[in-house]
C-alpha cells in the first residue's frame, strides 16, 4: 500500500479536560503535541476515559475545558473540516451493513465530496484480505471481517491522522499483523496513529503514551 509523505501538520491540546457531570471530571490538565510519524498511545483502565479522549481528539465531542488547534502546513484548520483529515476505527463505531464493500466505499466517496478511486478500494482489499468478499453483503462477514473493514473505510481518504481505539478487538493473528504493518507504514510515511488500547502489542508499538490514570 503506498503512500505519498504527508505535509507538515500538528495537533495541539492545551490543558483539556472533560467531565458530564459538574465537578466530576473523566480526566483533566491533558497537554500533548502529535505531529508527523508520531504513534502516539493513550492508556489507562477500563473507564478511564480512552475513548472520550479520542473523541475529542478527533473533535467530535468538546472538552469540558482547555483548547485544541490543528493545522496543516501552518495554516489552522477549523475542526468543522477536520474529519477531512482524520480516519477513525473503533468496535463501536457501526458500519451499513446492507451493502457490500464496494458500494459501502462508493457511497462514503460521495459523503467525503472525494472522487471514489478504484484501485485504492482494491489495494485496501487486498491488504486486508477481503477483495474476495466485495461483492457479498457486510452483513454476512464475520466480527472480525467487519473490523477489518473499518479499517479499508478509515484508510480510504489516506488521512493525515488515524485513531484506533482498541484496533486489534475481534481480529485474528493475521489481521493483528497487517494492523501492526499499517500502523508502521503510516508512521514511516509522515503521518500519525493514535492508539487508545491497554493491549501490550499495542503499546509496544507507541513512541508515546498518556496513562489516563495521571490525569483525574
Amino acid at each position: 500500500m503506498g503512500m505519498e509523505v504527508m505535509d507538515k501538520f500538528e495537533l495541539s491540546a492545551i490543558g483539556l479536560a472533560k467531565s458530564f457531570v459538574a465537578g466530576e471530571y473523566i480526566f483533566k490538565n491533558i497537554s500533548i503535541n502529535i505531529t508527523n510519524g508520531s504513534i502516539f498511545g493513550i492508556t489507562g483502565d477500563n473507564g478511564s476515559g480512552k475513548s472520550t479522549l479520542m473523541k475529542v481528539l478527533c473533535g467530535s465531542t468538546h472538552p469540558t475545558d482547555g483548547s485544541m488547534g490543528f493545522k496543516a502546513n501552518g495554516n489552522s484548520i477549523d475542526f468543522d473540516n477536520f474529519h477531512r483529515y482524520f480516519g477513525y476505527v473503533a468496535p463501536y463505531l457501526n458500519i451499513y451493513e446492507e451493502f457490500t464493500p464496494l458500494e459501502h466505499l462508493t457511497i462514503l466517496a460521495k459523503i467525503r465530496g472525494i472522487g471514489y478511486d478504484g484501485n485504492q478500494a482494491k489495494t485496501l482489499l487486498n491488504r486486508f484480505n477481503l477483495f474476495n468478499r466485495r461483492h457479498d453483503e457486510i452483513k454476512t462477514f464475520s466480527s472480525g471481517m467487519k473490523q477489518r473493514m473499518k479499517f479499508i473505510i478509515a484508510l480510504q481518504h489516506s488521512p493525515a491522522v488515524l485513531f484506533l481505539d482498541e484496533p486489534s478487538t475481534n481480529l485474528d493473528a493475521a489481521g493483528v499483523e497487517c494492523f501492526r504493518e499499517v500502523t508502521e507504514e503510516y508512521s514511516k510515511a509522515g503521518k500519525a496513529v493514535i492508539i487508545a488500547t491497554n493491549d501490550a502489542r499495542e503499546k509496544a508499538l507507541c513512541k508515546r503514551t498518556v496513562d489516563l490514570s495521571d490525569y483525574k
